[in-house]
């Protein structure tokens, strides 16, 4: 209650006063709403302009730098592969060729490693899934590219079938590695030379 002083004038009203003036709340209100259209507005953008590079790498096919990555890794798994056996559509490779999962760099496990293409929404994945022998580290899966419709190898030696081995038997001593491109748009095959 605001008490009247000399001359009429209430002291004590300001200081008594709790919240806010309806004033206030509609220029709060008003003031949030301007900052989240924005903040709403660039993050479309961002999203927009993440699915047109998408939609433009996959419909251009694979860059080569991202050949170039498929094959790398590869290779290294095959330089130190016991065997390697198709199973449906998947290529599995079992050897010595164990991956970090925290640094990427080789570490020489014991290990099964698959690789296949699956779908992912609109797009195929190629994903290498990699597990344990001894089930130390476990499971753990990379995607190697979006771009990529099928993957196949096959020795040079003979030029047909796919790249098989028994765990008693030997590598090729070259294996064509084949990768085909979402959208038929290319294939590339490149011959992969084993130690």
């Amino acid at each position: 209650m605001c008490v009247g002083g000399r001359g009429g004038a209430k002291r004590g009203c300001a200081m008594n006063r709790r919240g806010m003036t309806l004033v206030e709340v509609l220029a709060a209100l008003g003031l949030s709403a301007v900052l989240l259209v924005s903040a709403l507005g660039a993050i479309s953008a961002i999203a927009r302009s993440n699915r047109v590079s998408i939609t433009q790498g996959n419909s251009a096919g694979a860059t080569d730098h991202t050949i170039d990555t498929i094959t790398q890794v590869v290779w290294q798994d095959l330089e130190n592969a016991r065997a390697c056996k198709r199973n449906g559509e998947t290529i599995e490779i079992t050897g010595a060729c164990g991956i970090s999962p925290n640094t990427l760099e080789l570490t020489h496990h014991e290990v099964i490693v698959r690789y296949a293409v699956k779908p992912y929404g609109k797009l195929s994945v190629l994903e290498r899934e990699q597990l344990d022998a001894d089930d130390t580290n476990g499971r753990w899966t990379a995607i190697l590219s979006t771009c990529v419709s099928s993957i196949s190898l096959r020795p040079v030696a003979t030029g047909t079938g796919p790249a098989h081995a028994s765990s008693g038997d030997a590598l090729p001593a070259q294996i064509c590695l084949i990768i085909n491109t979402s959208g038929g748009h290319a294939a590339f095959e490149k011959t992969l030379t084993l130690r």
